[in-house]
């Protein structure tokens, strides 16, 4: 939250809670309405104010004094709990919305919201959550949505959102965060990470050096990956153990980056390299799988020998591969 200050409305709300808050400026807006539209347009001020005093701001009909900024927020908070705009005339342009998710976000991610678990405002940060990264592709929150996922969790609070909106990223660098909760002295930091890595380390969370050897094959197991995961579509409304992510055996194979949302190639396939994959369809699933990491380890070693080998018939390939999967 660094980077906003406290302003006169959120002293009060910090010093007396809600009720109090929304007394305050109850009377403020009935003794000097210019005075209580100032308060609520300081830019110091936190968006949990606003959502505080959401009700109060249309009971004084205060609407038409607001900055940009708040009108949009409220905009963004009616359609999400109750579908509907304050004022579609009022909606920002596409630039003014970003900054306005951004300061929503970054201002109110840190409260717990009015009532225990799942509410609105909850619904609402997960929903500002979910424009950020997928309509937006901002990266810069993923740090923060996962933090806030497994303080949601030790809390017993609903995330399904929130962790549906981080997969959406596709991001090496958020996924390798998340797996930083392996390391965490929090038993449920830890069975939380497992599950949303697709991690079965329940003999290695047995003992310390068991996460932590954990920790590194599944790096190293991203590392190796990245430009082959896409997206499986399941998620916890779905089943409650999805596996979100998935490297593609055969892009991995001819060593094409896909696109994780579409599962498609990024640049389409040669001739030469659809009639490989022709061939390789013809092994066993676990042959394709034995050939997939092969593949990758020849590759990354030496591309003329790898050129020559991917050339061969599945039979010679996989031969070859058994031959020498000890070397590479």
């Amino acid at each position: 939250m660094s980077g906003y200050g406290l302003g006169y409305l959120e002293s009060v709300w910090k010093a007396g809670g809600t009720d109090r808050l929304k007394r305050t400026f109850n009377d403020l807006a009935r003794r000097d309405r210019a005075e209580a539209l100032r308060q609520i347009n300081d830019e110091k001020l936190r968006f949990p104010v606003l959502f505080v005093l959401m009700a109060e701001i249309g009971a004084n009909n205060l609407y038409d004094g607001l900055s940009k900024r708040n009108l949009t927020a409220l905009n963004i908070c009616t359609r999400k709990i109750y579908n509907y705009d304050i004022d579609a005339a009022g909606s920002a342009d596409d630039g003014d919305r970003y900054q306005t998710l951004k300061w929503m976000f970054a201002t109110g991610r840190g409260w717990e919201g009015p009532s225990e678990g799942q509410d609105p405002y909850d619904a609402v940060i997960d929903y500002t959550a979910a424009l950020l990264i997928t309509e937006y592709e901002d990266k810069t929150v993923l740090k923060d949505v996962a933090g806030l996922i497994f303080r949601r969790n030790r809390q017993g609070h609903y995330n399904h959102d929130l962790i549906w909106s981080f997969f959406q990223s596709i991001d090496r660098d958020a996924l390798t965060v998340a797996a930083g909760y392996l390391l965490s002295d929090h038993p449920g930091d830890v069975e939380l990470a497992e599950k949303l890595l697709g991690i079965d380390a329940e003999a290695a969370l047995q003992n310390r050096n068991g996460v932590r050897q954990a920790h590194r094959q599944y790096i190293e197991w991203l590392n190796e990956n990245k430009p082959f995961l896409y997206l499986t579509g399941e998620h916890f409304q779905m089943t409650s153990q999805p596996k979100h992510l998935a490297a593609d055996r055969e892009a991995k194979y001819l060593g094409k980056e896909i696109s994780p949302r579409y599962r498609a190639p990024v640049e389409p396939l040669t001739e030469n390299e659809a009639e490989c994959l022709h061939r390789y369809r013809e092994a066993t699933p676990e042959e394709q799988e034995e050939l997939s990491a092969y593949s990758h380890r020849l590759r990354a070693r030496d591309v003329r020998l790898w050129n020559e080998w991917i050339q061969k018939k599945p039979a010679e390939q996989v031969a070859a591969a058994r031959m020498t999967r000890e070397v590479i």
